[in-house]
């Protein structure tokens, strides 16, 4: 781990009471690759990105049956620090959407018109997640 974040200006301690995958140091890899996209791409770059969701990410949903929206909707990584994320309906529909054949762009366009939101306030509420996605490790760059 060390090797693969001594040049990295970024640093995070994490206190992680969590059982983990053993070994870690591939979930470390993942995270400084997801970390220097995230950092370094601006907004042009990441909206032309076909990212795709991890493969060990879950969806659970809690909420009343015929809901308009579930009261919750968290992503559960089932590999590496095996993270949990509280989403909101945008962001696990755009999760779900992510399997690398279409650019974030065109993905975040088309859930605009289907939530009836302007598209460039759904992008400027929603890239700073994708950021954070990729950083975390439920999305990754194809």
């Amino acid at each position: 781990m060390h090797r693969t974040l001594r040049d990295s200006p970024v640093r995070q301690f994490l206190d992680w009471p969590y059982a983990v995958e053993q070994p870690i140091a591939p979930a470390f890899g993942r995270w400084a690759a997801g970390t220097e996209t995230a950092r370094t791409w601006d907004d042009d770059q990441l909206l032309a990105a076909r990212l795709v969701r991890a493969e060990d990410v879950l969806q659970e949903t809690q909420g009343q049956p015929g809901a308009e929206d579930p009261a919750s909707i968290v992503l559960w990584q089932q590999r590496g620090l095996r993270r949990a994320r509280l989403v909101d309906t945008a962001q696990a529909a755009l999760v779900g959407a992510c399997d690398g054949e279409v650019a974030l762009g065109p993905l975040l366009d088309a859930l605009a018109t289907l939530l009836e939101e302007p598209g460039p306030e759904l992008r400027a509420r929603t890239l700073p997640v994708v950021r954070e996605l990729l950083t975390e490790g439920f999305l990754e760059t194809r």
